[in-house]
């Protein structure tokens, strides 16, 4: 088991994936806060961007959240204080800029459930409709036209499980295989520190990479109800994640 090059044509085909859904999400961009949640996430990102500090004061006056931002995962705020940071939009559409963000993080995904799938043995062809089909048949759409963090934590993890993939295929270099474990876990833990009840998720990941690269005659040998337990629980694992 090795890891699959990428040809001319495979790149190429990802980036029409990539155009393709950053244009479609572009057709439906919002640019308008629609809950209380995604106020106090850009509230954040831009007073970490300008005073370097978690903290969104512009939302003392909403009494749902009274500009209260402990103990929630900075990582999402943060990466968009990186970006505000820049200066490019200066004090001029800061909200609308950062809903870009989720466009990004979403089409990005779809790019990388591509490669997953090339690496997993899938064609050209059925890469791309799974990608277009996740993009444009899932909630993941709706998702990117809001400043919510689940974009971000999706990219992370979907990242993760492709890293995990590299790193369990890899029988070349040892310090490939590293890297990529190395990339593996950088990934979760920014899931979590995105949204940290992704944990929940994180067995799930385990479990399957072990049932993939377990052989079936041995799964067999120590009994059919064994393997259907761990494929239910996996499931279950990643159903739950649904409900998050």
């Amino acid at each position: 088991m090795s890891v699959k090059p990428i040809s001319r044509q495979d790149i190429l085909a990802g980036l029409f994936l990539f155009i393709a859904l950053f244009g479609l999400y572009g057709l439906s961009y919002s640019g308008v806060p629609a809950a209380d949640d995604e106020q106090l996430f850009a509230a954040v990102a831009i007073n970490a961007a300008e005073n370097r500090v978690l903290s969104a004061e512009q939302l003392y006056g909403n009494t749902r959240l009274i500009g209260d931002y402990g103990g929630v995962e900075p990582l999402h705020s943060l990466v968009a204080s990186w970006v505000l940071r820049g200066g490019v939009f200066d004090h001029v559409g800061r909200m609308q800029a950062l809903f870009w963000l989720n466009i990004c993080y979403t089409a990005l995904t779809a790019l990388v459930l591509y490669g997953l799938l090339l690496q997993l043995g899938g064609s050209r062809k059925h890469a791309v409709i799974a990608g277009m089909a996740f993009g444009v048949g899932t909630l993941v759409w709706p998702y990117a036209k809001t400043f919510f963090r689940e974009p971000l934590a999706m990219l992370l993890l979907t990242l993760a499980v492709y890293f995990l993939v590299l790193a369990t295929k890899w029988r070349r270099r040892l310090w490939v295989r590293i890297v990529a474990g190395i990339g593996a876990l950088v990934c979760a833990s920014g899931a979590l520190l995105t949204k940290v009840l992704l944990v929940a998720v994180l067995p799930a990941m385990i479990v399957l990479i072990w049932l993939r690269h377990k052989r079936t005659n041995d799964i067999l040998k120590k009994g059919k109800w064994l393997q259907l337990a761990v494929t239910l629980a996996a499931f279950l694992l990643l159903l739950g994640l649904g409900g998050i």
